[in-house]
């Protein structure tokens, strides 16, 4: 019994390391499109919020966007490194 426990875990941590490594690969995509996102909705409420609101939202999201690329920028250069 404790070795299909063990075959188990193992199979779980594989397919936890598996979706870690999707989600880092498709970081900088959601990423930008995250930031598109933010743009797309500025520009549709352009006509009912001050555009000093806007700009405001739309500079709390970019840090955001910019740090998680580093982020992924770092994971890689890390990855690089060890390998």
């Amino acid at each position: 019994m404790n070795k299909e426990t063990k075959l188990d875990r193992d199979f779980k941590d594989s397919i936890l390391r598996e979706q870690v490594r999707v989600v880092m690969q498709q970081l900088p995509t959601m990423q930008i499109a995250s930031f598109v996102v933010a743009l797309v909705l500025s520009f549709t409420v352009r006509n009912l919020v001050s555009r000093i609101n806007i700009l405001a939202w739309v500079l709390m999201i970019l840090p955001i966007v910019v740090s998680r690329f580093v982020f992924v920028i770092s994971v890689i250069l890390e990855k690089e490194r060890d390998a």
